[in-house]
């Protein structure tokens, strides 16, 4: 059984890889023989927990790495303790961490990777901290995140305290370990989730800036969610397909039924809500409304009823088509690939994973990409549908492209719907159903997860008038219980 620990019921430790820690013991007991005190004095705790922040902020970002380096900003450091430069420093010095430069011009802080051992057997190690201030900071910063995010989801996280869900930490990590399919880095980070899993070391936070609740169940790989149950019952989740479409197609839907004041933008800060009034002026009040409306719905119907990937791929022009045509009948294109920092060539086996990919890029690009394929997409989609995406890209005072805000306005939209209103929904009609979240997907039990449909497909089609495409996805593997979910699905 897993279940949170109040981390100031329990003498405060941290998880290390074995080797790492070994020789940064005897590298800080060399440097403090030197250093008895002062600014070149090292406090183990520090660089211990420097190195779990940047495994445990890569597995969170995992999407979001530049070659492998998380970005951390200075001030996060800085507000643990002071002297964090001395400890950086140390660390990439003695080949622990590499270390990234940060950009000025596009704002971007420094990133850190960690240096493990190559041809060595990864083994995760408790350190214990010594009882400081320090310590004492880390916890109360977690508990007061904790009961700050029950404030909103405690109908979600009263789960994760209690001994209710269950972890197969040893045939977890017996999967981990005969893998061929991962890395040095990806083994040693699935193990730390499962250690920091069978220890009880489980976080949750709802952040401000997406609102969605984020957890370490969240941070879980695919390949591990096998492992997990609610009391020996087998899990699900109910994933909404295709849902960076779906939920613009709600936003399209609520602009033009309800003049942008619908129930869906309840829930978005004011700062989204004043955009998408200045949208619905621009792009609806201001165009022949039987016009805009016609456009607007068309699409609306396109992507409930029709696979948008594959109306977007037959409606390439015969010459893009052309210049994307790779060897064995693949789809070949170059995009940019943030963990490497350049674009790359990437093959695609049907020309619908290309659209998909294609599509995403459209709605999150920059509005004035010239990229050719981002072109043909304008060119198929109705004018009514460029405007509205490319007006939400903006920042509302400079009028400056902003490459989260279209994306955080969706996310919004997508927790709001998730956990404001489906789960807690759901939680007080049947306060004793286990639900967790992962984004747009809802975990729920076999056995319960047909109810769990229904209720969403009942509040997304009241309260946005169309509905969406939810799928199952198993978290075992092939049993009777997989058939249940076909009939269902």
């Amino acid at each position: 059984m897993i279940m949170r620990v109040n981390l100031a019921n329990r003498e405060y430790f941290m998880l290390i890889e074995q080797g790492l820690y070994k020789k940064m013991k005897k590298l800080v007991n060399t440097n403090n023989r030197k250093y008895p005190k002062g600014r070149n004095h090292l406090n183990i705790d520090y660089l211990v927990f420097v190195i779990d922040l940047i495994e445990q902020k890569s597995i969170e970002h995992k999407d979001n790495l530049t070659k492998g380096h998380v970005r951390l900003k200075a001030s996060y450091l800085k507000k643990y303790f002071w002297n964090y430069k001395r400890h950086i420093d140390f660390l990439e010095s003695n080949d622990f961490i590499s270390k990234r430069p940060y950009i000025i011009n596009k704002n971007l802080s420094h990133g850190y990777k960690v240096i493990y051992p190559v041809n060595q057997k990864l083994k995760i190690v408790k350190h214990l901290c010594s009882q400081t201030e320090f310590t004492k900071n880390l916890v109360d910063f977690e508990n007061r995140t904790c009961e700050i995010t029950d404030e909103t989801t405690e109908h979600l996280t009263k789960w994760l305290n209690t001994n209710q869900i269950s972890f197969d930490y040893e045939s977890a990590m017996k999967f981990i370990t005969n893998s061929t399919d991962l890395s040095i880095r990806q083994k040693y980070q699935r193990m730390l989730i499962c250690e920091k899993l069978s220890h009880g070391l489980i976080y949750y936070r709802r952040l401000a800036k997406d609102r969605r609740l984020h957890t370490t169940i969240t941070s879980l790989p695919k390949e591990l969610r096998p492992f997990l149950s609610f009391k020996g019952d087998k899990l699900v989740s109910l994933d909404l397909k295709s849902s960076q479409p779906y939920f613009l197609c709600g936003l399209i839907s609520e602009l033009i039924n309800t003049s942008g004041e619908g129930l869906v933008f309840g829930g978005l800060k004011r700062r989204f809500r004043e955009k998408i009034s200045e949208v619905y002026t621009v792009t609806i009040l201001s165009t022949p409304q039987n016009t805009v409306y016609e456009e607007l719905s068309k699409f609306i119907d396109l992507v409930l009823t029709n696979d948008i990937y594959e109306h977007v791929g037959n409606n390439f022009s015969e010459e893009f088509l052309e210049e994307i045509q790779g060897p064995n009948g693949h789809i070949q294109d170059k995009f940019y690939v943030l963990s490497k920092g350049y674009k790359q060539r990437k093959q695609f086996k049907t020309l619908r994973d290309y659209c998909k990919k294609a599509v995403l890029e459209y709605l999150y690009c920059s509005p004035n990409s010239h990229e050719k394929r981002i072109k043909e997409i304008r060119r198929i989609f109705p004018d009514s549908v460029n405007r509205i995406v490319n007006m939400l890209k903006f920042k509302d005072e400079e009028k400056k492209f902003n490459r989260n805000d279209f994306a955080l306005i969706l996310q919004n939209i997508e927790a709001y719907f998730i956990i404001d209103i489906i789960t807690k929904t759901i939680a007080e009609e049947r306060p004793d159903l286990f639900m967790l979240t992962i984004h747009d997907s809802i975990i729920c039990t076999v056995d319960n997860m047909k109810y769990v449909h229904d209720t969403m497909m009942d509040i997304f089609i009241g309260m946005l008038g169309i509905a969406p495409n939810i799928v199952f996805e198993p978290w075992f593997q092939v049993t009777e219980e997989s058939t249940k979910v076909q009939k269902i699905a």
